[in-house]
């Protein structure tokens, strides 16, 4: 059962209660061709129409009852249903967030929100379809043999007889659907990724007029789903019709034997008419049946990619020290790190270097050279594979990582704003933050006056990923809001790339006033910014460069006069 285990257990009596009125459902069924038979045989060939009129009565009675029970069997149903995939789908939701970022990097975001949305609801189908014809087929399939063993064991043996081929025809489609309709599964995934990287970068489609090839992009995963699915549909599809052509020969028979055995007197009108009304209803069982196979394989493709999720192990490894004291000292002692097989080709080999609180450590270098992998680092979406990096001495994975990212904010390169207002994109730092302290930060990220320039102010609406806003006035409320937390180290992660210098001045200036008490890791591309930091480290593939003040790199680091020069200028013999 893998995951449904745990809501079997939630649920299991809502369940069997469904079941209750299914076997009462299939009961009143089962009952009507018996009925009938005694209607015909006693009533209208003996000409009594006072059995007539009763068993008739009856009839409408067991119906009117079959009716009740079907409808208390879907209300029970389509209940327990939607409120599983519910639950599921937020459980998954929990598990992906407890998910480090190696987790992550197991599965594409498109392959995520597919398993969040379309195997949920094969699932949810596939549950409700258990509480009703799942189990109803099966129910009349055995109710109707055994009824119709009971009027003639004679005609019942054609049954028995075509039941085996039966059976090895939904065999042969389980085993040759699953894997087809895994495949579309996947196929699917294709697609949405496909259109959740056009989404993303719809503005830079539009501005270089690759719409044709976007367009054939789309349609080449577009269409292998369809064919991945025509294949799966038509593959399948061809046995039910198999199996209805094994039943209407079956049935073809029990008519010729049926008008056989009455021609002997071996078997009354009424009893005939009831078997092929059994037949008829062992028929509907059957096809239900093979539809059910069809929708099994596709709920075991949908339940194994959701399995996959749940299966992976809790991410919170060992590390349950709690950390009270302020942040005074941060270290990296002989980091070495690589990155999972095929999520990157970043790396870092022994990277050491120690930064105290009031400090600033700026960190520079070409693209590719590690210098966003120190920040993850830092905060644990990733573990060293080599090496410690310690908190006040204390190595980091020993450290609870609630504590130990409640001590560190982060602005990322790519500044990401939320759906709702300037404010609440502030507080989503901290929610009970005062107005005074979001002012604060607002004005140490330059961002005040922009902000309160709107009509709304900081109530003023951020759309969705922020497009509102320009990409400097992204980053400076990143800031604001990292700013907002009272951070003990501050990490800035290329996020002054896209302000000018000027602005990124103020800002800077504004952490100089700020940062007395925290600790500053600083990563940009641009020497300027780093060049009145502290400690500045200077990286080139994974590899330390360079590490020391801006005059010791200019004298020591070759690299770091280089970039110096391609950005600023030539150097002078004074800043050798």
């Amino acid at each position: 059962m893998g995951f449904l285990k745990k809501y079997y257990k939630k649920y299991y009596k809502m369940f069997f209660l469904a079941i209750f009125f299914i076997s009462l459902e299939t009961f009143a069924d089962l009952l009507q061709p018996t009925l009938m038979s005694a209607l015909v045989d006693q009533g209208i060939l003996r000409q009594d129409m006072d059995f007539v009129m009763r068993q008739g009565l009856l009839m409408v009675f067991v119906t009117f009852c079959g009716a009740v029970f079907a409808s208390i069997r879907n209300v029970i149903s389509s209940n327990v249903a939607l409120a599983f995939s519910m639950e599921l789908r937020h459980d998954i939701y929990e598990k992906i967030q407890s998910f480090t970022m190696k987790d992550m990097d197991r599965f594409s975001r498109a392959s995520l929100v597919t398993r969040m949305t379309n195997d949920v609801n094969q699932m949810q189908t596939f549950i409700n379809g258990l509480m009703r014809i799942f189990v109803k087929a099966p129910l009349i399939f055995i109710g109707s043999l055994i009824m119709a063993a009971r009027l003639n064991m004679k005609l019942a043996s054609v049954i028995l007889y075509v039941l085996p081929v039966v059976i090895l025809i939904m065999v042969l489609n389980v085993r040759i659907g699953y894997p087809l309709f895994r495949t579309v599964q996947e196929k699917l995934d294709r697609v949405n990724d496909r259109m959740r990287e056009y989404l993303s970068g719809v503005r830079v489609v539009k501005a270089f007029n690759s719409f044709v090839r976007e367009d054939l992009l789309f349609r080449k995963v577009n269409e292998d789903l369809s064919d991945r699915s025509e294949k799966a549909m038509r593959t399948t599809s061809f046995f039910n019709p198999l199996i209805a052509i094994v039943l209407n020969l079956s049935l073809g028979i029990i008519l010729y034997l049926g008008g056989y055995f009455h021609q002997s007197g071996e078997i009354l009108p009424g009893q005939v008419m009831a078997f092929v009304n059994y037949m008829g209803q062992l028929l509907f069982s059957i096809t239900m049946i093979g539809n059910i196979f069809n929708m099994l394989v596709r709920a075991k493709a949908s339940h194994e990619r959701i399995d996959e999720i749940f299966a992976i192990p809790g991410s919170e490894e060992p590390g349950n020290l709690p950390i009270k004291d302020r942040t005074e000292v941060l270290e990296f002692e002989d980091v070495s790190f690589s990155y999972p097989e095929g999520s990157g080709l970043n790396a870092l080999k022994d990277i050491s270097f120690r930064v105290e609180k009031g400090e600033t450590l700026g960190i520079i270098g070409s693209t590719g050279s590690g210098k966003s992998t120190i920040a993850n680092l830092i905060l644990r979406f990733y573990d060293v594979t080599e090496g410690e990096i310690r908190f006040n001495g204390t190595n980091i994975r020993e450290i609870r990582k609630g504590d130990l990212r409640e001590k560190v904010s982060i602005v990322p390169q790519k500044p990401v704003l939320f759906t709702g207002t300037i404010i609440d994109n502030i507080r989503w730092g901290r929610k009970d933050a005062e107005m005074e302290k979001v002012e604060e930060a607002l004005k140490v990220a330059d961002a005040y006056d922009f902000s309160m320039s709107f009509n709304n102010g900081l109530e003023t609406l951020v759309g969705q990923g922020g497009m509102n806003f320009s990409g400097g006035q992204k980053q400076r409320l990143s800031i604001a809001r990292a700013l907002v937390r009272d951070p003990e180290v501050l990490i800035l992660d290329d996020s002054l790339s896209k302000v000018d210098v000027e602005t990124e001045q103020r800002i800077r200036n504004g952490l100089l006033q700020k940062n007395h008490d925290i600790i500053v890791v600083l990563i940009s591309q641009r020497i300027t910014s780093v060049m009145d930091c502290n400690r500045i480290l200077v990286l080139d593939k994974g590899e330390v460069r360079g590490y020391g003040t801006h005059e010791e790199l200019m004298g020591t680091s070759s690299e770091y006069r280089e970039i110096f020069r391609s950005q600023i200028g030539e150097v002078s013999d004074g800043e050798r």
